[in-house]
């Protein structure tokens, strides 16, 4: 603060030397350095201009000394708001910049007229007089009460009496309006539209005519009124207070008796409920559930028993077994898996293999069915007979896929392919391919050494064409295997036993076509 001072006495004894020096009274301005204006008129405002070089408010010092001058005065990189300095000053303080937009702008958690910043600022100022007898002239216009305009229909002014009462207004200003203001009792706008009570010596409704005299209490009893004429139509026909079943009259009417039946399929009381369907059945044997699923009682009298009742069906004892291997009676019926006739059918209770190779019925559930299983492999009923030659191959389905066995102990030596099977014993088979595919033709698990080959155009020579033929499929086996994709046609594959010498064997041959 005493570098500020000194500065300050520095500037304005050099500003009194240059007066006195110049003596000129036409010299130019100079630069006010705290007006925001370019005084001199070069082109520079302030401290951005040289003259105010030395100006204490252009000179850095140790704290923002002005916090709404956009500069940063003590060069410390925060201006004015955003420097500490400037914490609680009234330039730095937030206040509610809007009374009326619904938006808490300071922050404060009040907004608009619940935030003291708006106190008698529009729209937050009383407009009106809001009490007539508090002695404060609540809306500032400087009358108080019945001085005010505001309260000249105010009672507590010498207001009016309620001037008509039907017009929804408060005429008289005294917060009740029409017949919720007592001005209005006993007018005729609020007397009500019919005789209320048949008995009271009193002109209810202002018509004049009383009780008994008036048409409105033609059906009351106090007037002779007749007895409820509808007991189901939710109306009090009588007007004795009492509708429908609640009324006397209709102690004996089948609308207000209940259920007499309750298995007759007939609404008995005309309630629109029928048998079960009424609460009045609702103890009825024959509209509660079968209560013993496994007496041989019809508990429910519906006819049906036990099981063979519905009310039943999810009883454990009217299910079927659900689990035929775990040695647990799941339906509580006395048999226990396999042994009850639930399981009949199930894998559990299968038999592990085929057990008849000729029945058409896949015995162990496998999938597969007699010869197709290989349970059924080694049986002479399963091997394929009758193809020894061209001239009766065989016939495979159309694109084949799947085993064939079969035995050459009884075949003859008539054909050998490139690869071999001269003087061996063959077996031919026949199918078509419906279009172009890959074949792949093993003969592994056969019991003798094998060739393979596959014909087309014609299966014997001359005019054959062989597309495949193989020997041993690898280095130290004795089957052999074919793969070759071909168009659609008719082909002929081969199984030939590799020497003349072996005249006895058993060959597998397994076929898969396949897309190419």
């Amino acid at each position: 603060m005493k570098r500020t001072a000194i500065l300050w006495t520095l500037a304005a004894a050099a500003g009194l030397l240059g007066a006195v020096g110049c003596g000129n009274e036409t010299a130019a301005p100079t630069e006010d350095c705290t007006n925001d204006t370019d005084d001199d008129g070069d082109g520079q405002i302030d401290c951005d201009d040289s003259d105010c070089a030395d100006h204490p408010r252009c000179t850095l010092v140790g704290v923002e000394v002005d916090c709404d001058d956009l500069r940063d005065d003590d060069g410390d990189g925060q201006i004015d708001c955003d420097d500490s300095d400037c914490a609680g000053t009234p330039e730095c303080v937030p206040r509610e910049t809007s009374c009326r937009n619904g938006i808490d702008d300071d922050g404060d958690g009040l907004t608009d007229c619940d935030d003291d910043d708006c106190d008698g600022r529009s729209p937050c100022g009383t407009t009106t007089e809001t009490s007539c007898t508090n002695d404060v002239d609540d809306d500032g216009d400087g009358l108080t009460d019945c001085d005010d305009a505001d309260c000249d229909d105010d009672p507590a002014c010498g207001g009016t009496p309620e001037t008509d009462c039907g017009n929804d207004v408060d005429d008289d200003g005294d917060g009740l309006t029409d017949c919720d203001d007592d001005d209005c009792a006993g007018t005729a706008a609020c007397l009500p539209t019919e005789e209320t009570n048949c008995d009271d010596d009193i002109d209810d409704d202002g018509d004049g005519l009383t009780d008994c005299d008036d048409d409105n209490c033609n059906d009351d009893p106090a007037c002779g009124g007749t007895p409820e004429t509808d007991c189901g139509n939710d109306i009090d026909d009588d007007g004795d207070g009492d509708t429908d079943c609640d009324d006397t009259d209709c102690a004996s009417a089948a609308a207000c008796l209940p259920e007499s039946d309750c298995g007759n399929d007939v609404d008995d009381d005309l309630d629109g409920a029928t048998d079960c369907d009424d609460t009045d059945c609702a103890s009825d044997a024959r509209c509660i559930p079968e209560s013993d699923c496994g007496n041989d009682v019809d508990d429910d009298l519906d006819g049906a028993t036990d099981c063979d009742d519905s009310d039943c069906a999810s009883d454990v004892r009217c299910l079927p077994e659900t689990d035929c291997g775990n040695d647990v009676d799941d339906d509580l019926d006395g048999a226990t898996d396999c042994d009850d006739s639930d399981c009949v059918g199930t894998a559990a209770c299968l038999p592990p293999v085929e057990t008849d190779c000729g029945n058409d019925i896949d015995d162990d559930g496998d999938g597969d069915t007699d010869c197709d299983d290989t349970d059924c492999a080694s049986l002479p009923a399963c091997y394929v007979t009758g193809n020894d030659s061209c001239a009766s191959p065989f016939a495979l389905p159309d694109d084949p896929n799947g085993t064939w066995r079969g035995s050459i102990d009884a075949l003859g030596s008539d054909h050998r392919g490139s690869c071999g099977g001269n003087g061996g014993r063959d077996a031919v088979f026949e199918f078509d391919l419906t279009a172009r595919a890959t074949i792949t033709a093993s003969l592994e698990g056969s019991d003798f050494d094998t060739v393979l080959y596959l014909r087309s155009g014609n299966c014997t020579v001359p005019g054959m064409d062989e597309e495949a033929c193989n020997d041993d499929s690898s280095t130290g086996v004795t089957w052999s295997r074919i793969s070759t994709t071909e168009d659609a046609d008719t082909y002929w594959l081969v199984v030939d036993a590799a020497s003349a010498t072996t005249t006895t064997g058993t060959y597998v041959l397994t076929i898969t076509v396949t897309p190419p």
